[in-house]
């Protein structure tokens, strides 16, 4: 373990130490999703980029979860938090490391592998961040928190999913998946009001695409 976590630390950029630092000396219990987003989405990115996973999370373990935690996120969530964008930097290009090897198995193009991959994975980019924001997925708080709590971000991955692939009912128009992806982000949001709202674009989403598409479709004599 010692040997693993030296060689996490002999293997993290120069610019990853920046980004700990930073963090580390930002005010107690400002935990902004911009902050969030910038200092440990960046950070985890960065360090994982060189790292098997496992002493990746070593590192951000050591340098970066007590400064996440000093920001005002509880300690478990953050611990998932870093985990996820640290393995997820993996398909996430240009390092993509992963997907260059998917991609020499199909004889493709790493950086589209990349991308497609990276639209496959579209919800484990925000499921971090409902850790820290909503911990109701982590089954903290009421059953009935719980229960809606899964059922909006299951709505919301599918909404998510829908938005990226162009799919959910029937063939989705542009216009339609930048207002799917609103509502997934609407959905995974915690509170009943965006739950609500989330449902209502993704129905209305929904709705229009299926019209649209039987309008479209020639009728057989």
């Amino acid at each position: 373990m010692r040997a693993l976590s030296a060689f996490a630390v002999r293997n993290s950029s120069p610019a990853s130490a920046f980004f700990f630092r930073l963090a580390a000396s930002s005010p107690r219990n400002s935990l902004s999703i911009g902050r969030l987003t910038t200092f440990w989405g960046r950070a985890a990115w960065m360090v994982r980029s060189s790292l098997p996973t496992t002493a990746a999370y070593l590192l951000l373990a050591v340098l970066g979860a007590p400064a996440l935690i000093k920001l005002g996120a509880d300690p478990l969530p953050a611990h998932l938090f870093i985990l996820y964008f640290g393995c997820m930097s993996t398909i996430t290009p240009p390092v993509a490391l992963s997907t260059y090897a998917a991609a020499g198995i199909s004889g493709g193009s790493p950086m589209k592998t990349g991308i497609y991959a990276m639209k496959l994975a579209s919800v484990a980019f925000l499921i971090p961040y409902i850790f820290v924001y909503g911990q109701e997925l982590l089954l903290y708080g009421s059953l009935g928190s719980i229960l809606l709590a899964i059922l909006s971000a299951s709505l919301g991955c599918v909404a998510l999913a829908g938005g990226m692939i162009g799919w959910l009912g029937a063939k989705m128009p542009m216009p339609l998946r930048f207002v799917l992806v609103g509502a997934a982000i609407t959905l995974m949001i915690p509170g009943a009001l965006t739950d609500v709202i989330g449902v209502v674009l993704m129905a209305a989403c929904v709705i229009t695409a299926v019209t649209l598409s039987k309008r479209q479709t020639p009728k057989i004599q």
